[in-house]
């Protein structure tokens, strides 16, 4: 599975690259919710990891939501927030695939990541020649 993450904490950014490259995935990591949007609409990618904390999401009103799903029709998506909102919302209200509440355990992240892989409709198939990544041992 090929994932976009948009995290603004250099060092969770790390872990969880770090950690999913080692579940096989193909990771890159991009800086802003508008970028992110703009590469995901030009490569195909099955999920996007998004901290919107830091774009003015700071309540999840219908509005930011939809805004959320445009930037990525084509795209799984999981939220990570540590926002007090996440814990009063659903996952189908906001319209993405998952919330992790920081501070999440990784199992969390590998469990969001396993249901994506298994869907049996996937949204996007990707290819590591589509992103310039790699498996496991990949760059970002």
């Amino acid at each position: 599975m090929h994932v976009l993450l948009t995290e603004g904490e250099p060092i969770l950014a790390d872990l969880i690259i770090e950690f999913l490259q080692d579940e096989g995935h193909g990771m890159a990591l991009v800086s802003g919710l508008q970028r992110a949007g703009e590469l995901v609409r030009a490569t195909s990618w099955d999920a996007w990891v998004v901290d919107p904390s830091g774009n003015g999401f700071a309540e999840p009103d219908p509005d930011c939501a939809a805004a959320l799903r445009r930037l990525a029709t084509d795209v799984h998506i999981v939220v990570t927030t540590g926002r007090p909102w996440a814990r009063r919302i659903t996952a189908a209200k906001l319209g993405v695939r998952a919330i992790l509440k920081k501070p999440y355990d990784l199992s969390e992240l590998q469990q969001a990541s396993e249901s994506i892989s298994t869907s049996s409709q996937p949204m996007n198939r990707a290819t590591d020649a589509d992103h310039g990544t790699q498996g496991p041992a990949g760059g970002r």
